[in-house]
């Protein structure tokens, strides 16, 4: 009885040293994915948004070696519906005289369009295209008026979570015959932007 009672106390007294020799622990991997990051760089939110910019209006004619240049206000209203793509209308319409042949001249220039926008965004800078189908009116005394392709490219800075500042160039017009005038000559149309865009 006394040898059993001696060797339970051994191994009981021996318990914590065997567990107790050297600092080393089991541990389990700890396997997890961090969504919240994941999260933050893959969603966009769809939303509205509208624009308003200055434009400049150049009118070229190459064949007879002829400019009208002008100034005018452009109106947008867009729909971004994926991270890469949205839809947008704009509106042109010039302010005040048109420059032609090296004098002001009461010269009307307007065009509206409609445009898928593909874009791709690095942190606060958003680089996008623009394609789609336009017409745009010249009434120098006549109204004369052309629809196509047209198209264009820019980049988007974010200032606040709501609104962004723009430059862009669109090709409103580039073949033969504008209209019923010009028939022969080759004339080029298109405009420089810069402005704002609100999101709603």
């Amino acid at each position: 009885m006394n040898i059993k009672l001696k060797t339970l106390s051994a191994l009981l007294l021996s318990a914590p040293l065997l567990y107790a020799g050297g600092d080393i622990q089991e541990v389990e991997p700890s396997v997890g994915l961090n969504l919240g990051n994941i999260a933050e760089t893959s969603s966009y939110g769809d939303h509205f948004y509208a624009g308003l910019g200055y434009s400049l209006i150049k009118k070229e004619n190459t064949t007879a070696s002829s400019k009208v240049v002008t100034h005018a206000v452009n109106l947008q209203l867009g729909y971004q519906f994926h991270e890469y793509l949205a839809v947008e209308l704009r509106a042109m319409s010039n302010t005040g005289k048109a420059r032609s042949h090296n004098a002001d001249q009461d010269i009307d220039v307007r065009n509206i369009g409609a445009y898928l926008k593909p874009q791709y965004t690095f942190k606060e800078l958003t680089l996008y295209g623009l394609i789609g189908y336009g017409a745009t009116s010249f009434d120098d005394g006549a109204a004369h008026k052309v629809d196509g392709l047209q198209y264009g490219a820019g980049a988007s800075f974010e200032l606040t979570d709501s609104l962004d500042a723009f430059v862009d160039y669109t090709h409103l017009y580039d073949d033969k015959g504008f209209d019923d005038i010009e028939l022969t000559d080759d004339v080029k149309l298109y405009s420089i932007n810069v402005g704002l865009t609100y999101k709603f």
